[in-house]
Parts: C-alpha cells; sequence; structure tokens
C-alpha cells in the first residue's frame, strides 16, 4: 500500500499544479499533489571567531522543563550513543569542522551550497555528536556514529527518498533526524510527515526498527 510513490517534474515548474490537479481527477490515480519546498527547521545564528568552550551555554543538556535531561543519562550502559548511527536530513553540513569526529559520511543526495543551510546541518550536527572536550560543544550523543543525507536527490527536493537511502544505509536501533519543515494547513509549517510519501517512508523505517525524530 505504500509502495506505489511516484515523483514527476515538469519541464516548467509553474505546470506543477495544473499536472497534479489533472491526475487527482484520474481513478487511476489515488492522490496527487505538489510535492512542498522543505526549509530547516530553524535557522542557526551567531558567529565566533575563537575555538572557546561553549558548554556551559548548552542548557538542552541539563533537565527540564529548560533541557532534556542527556547528562542524567549519560552515566548509563549506552547512553553516551555508544553503537549507534544517527543521520541527518537536511541541505548541508561542515563536515571537517573541528567538533566533528573525522569521516562523516555523506552517503546520498547533492548538498545545497549555500551557507544557511551549511550552518543549520553544522549546528544540528553538533547538538547530536560533538566531540568533548576544552572547546566546542558536546554532543547529545556523543559517542554516536554520524552519516548524512541530503534531502536533495537527483536534483530536486525529494524527502522521502532521502529517508529511504538513509533507511537502506541504517539498522534496526539506529536513528533518522528530518530536520526539515514545509507549509502546510493555513500557511503554517508543519512536519514532513505531512505528506503522505513523505509518511510513507518513515513507516518503512520504523518498520526496520530505526528510530525517525521529526522537527
Amino acid at each position: 500500500a505504500h509502495a506505489g510513490f511516484v515523483q514527476i517534474v515538469p519541464r516548467d515548474p509553474k505546470d506543477a499544479a495544473r499536472i497534479a490537479a489533472r491526475l487527482d481527477r484520474s481513478k487511476a490515480v489515488w492522490n496527487a499533489y505538489v510535492a512542498p519546498r522543505p526549509i530547516p527547521a530553524a535557522m542557526a545564528t551567531g558567529t565566533s571567531g575563537d575555538s572557546r568552550n561553549f558548554e556551559p551555554a548548552q542548557g538542552y543538556l541539563h533537565a527540564a522543563p529548560d533541557g532534556i535531561d542527556a547528562m542524567a543519562v549519560w552515566p548509563t550502559p549506552g547512553g553516551k550513543g555508544q553503537n549507534i548511527t544517527i543521520c541527518d536530513i537536511e541541505g548541508n553540513w561542515n563536515l571537517t569542522h573541528e567538533d566533528f569526529a573525522a569521516g562523516i559520511p555523506l552517503i546520498g543526495g547533492t548538498v545545497i551550497d549555500d551557507l544557511g543551510w551549511r550552518n543549520h546541518g553544522t549546528a544540528v550536527l553538533g547538538e547530536m555528536v560533538s566531540k568533548p572536550g576544552e572547546t566546542g560543544t558536546v554532543g547529545i550523543a556523543h559517542q554516536a556514529r554520524a552519516k548524512v543525507h541530503s534531502a536533495i536527490v537527483d536534483g530536486v527536493f525529494n524527502t522521502a527518498a532521502a529517508i529511504a537511502g538513509a533507511t537502506a544505509a541504517l539498522d534496526a536501533g539506529d536513528a533518522i533526524l528530518i530536520e526539515l519543515q514545509a507549509t502546510g494547513p493555513n500557511d503554517k509549517y508543519v512536519a514532513m510527515q505531512y505528506w503522505d510519501d513523505v509518511y510513507s517512508a518513515i513507516l518503512a523505517a520504523t518498520a526496520k526498527g530505526i528510530t525517525v525524530v521529526e522537527a
């Protein structure tokens, strides 16, 4: 039931709504819609010219209601993300950042050549897996392995295909983070699962035992 999605890329993007409406009238088509254009869930702001210790500013590591109690979990077995892989899905990253372990792979898609996307992806990876030390930040699951997958697949946004690619590269117990949102009903941002193809891809990932987290 969740395997029959087809992406159509019109020669002229202005024709997308007309083509979708025409397909939607066909009895052979369950549902047709114009795919959303995702944006990062929140843009990173601020700069620093030096490599200082930012851990005191990471309030989200502390107890609720201001944080997620990450530090309380670290002493427990597996609490620092040992032996799992986290895949971040968005648009770009600085994978050579000094706070990351070497060799984080881009496992699929094409990065977006944009500083905002790169800053956002770098910040998100840092929140998850940045190395502890005297400088920089410390990740929530800083002993986990990291992979990244761009939401641009074959030259266009295709979040469902990115999720499917990440799912193929991960195992049960691993995690996918979808750091994207798009405009849904009433011109409000919603989670990407609002669109059927993305929801289907998430179902396939969770059926494999992968935890999927959405903005």
